[in-house]
């Protein structure tokens, strides 16, 4: 089982408010569909300095969608991993996102587990 974090807004770039809202998906590559059964998707943030700023659980808002919501992170890179516990899937095994953030918006760029330079559009 290949499973890929898909964000599932087209936009690239989001406007910085108050709070940043992201919706993904979690995709499995192998069978082209999202996946609804891996259960509770669990995130942790890190800000650029390597600490941890928020853990929780993402709210499911559709089969294989769910929704993190949390503070707009500071000026630079921020990065956000995935975990699904129930289903024995942790975060190594996931993509992670980046966050680059500036005074007016946050880039996302999605990062593979198995690459350091691939980068998807979100």
């Amino acid at each position: 089982m290949n499973i890929d974090i898909v964000p599932v807004k087209s936009e690239r770039r989001q406007s910085v408010e108050e709070q940043i809202l992201l919706r993904l998906g979690l995709y499995d590559a192998e069978k082209s569909r999202l996946m609804p059964d891996l259960g509770p998707l669990l995130f942790l943030l890190f800000g650029s300095s390597g600490r941890r700023q928020k853990q929780g659980w993402a709210e499911p808002v559709d089969d294989g969608v769910y929704e993190v919501i949390f503070r707009t992170p500071a000026p630079g890179r921020s990065y956000l991993f995935f975990a699904c516990p129930k289903s024995n899937v942790w975060y190594a095994q996931l993509p992670h996102l980046i966050l680059h953030a500036s005074n007016e918006e946050i880039l996302v760029i999605r990062k593979s587990p198995d690459s350091t330079d691939a980068a998807y559009d979100c």
